[in-house]
């Protein structure tokens, strides 16, 4: 009868995702190490990728900051005589 009033309501799945999560940082402070190594682990990850796209938008996909792009290019020397 509980559930079925719970359903009614409509909070079934937040109760039910809120219990989840309260089981899984349960599980979390358990195991303290793991605990550590996964976080640094997504920290490291995280920063890379940051750093990655910085670096790749900075040089691949930002328009170069000159008037006309298309006369900005290598441009061909010719020895003197």
């Amino acid at each position: 009868m509980r559930e079925q009033c719970r359903d009614v309501r409509g909070l079934g799945l937040l109760e039910s995702v809120a219990r989840d999560l309260r089981y899984g940082f349960r599980g979390l402070l358990r195991t303290p190490l793991f605990t550590a190594v996964a976080v640094l682990s997504l920290a490291f990850g995280i920063g890379a990728t940051t750093a990655i796209f910085s670096v790749a938008d900075a040089a691949l996909w930002r328009m170069l900051p000159v008037r006309n792009p298309r006369e900005f290019g290598a441009r061909e020397v010719r020895p003197q005589g």
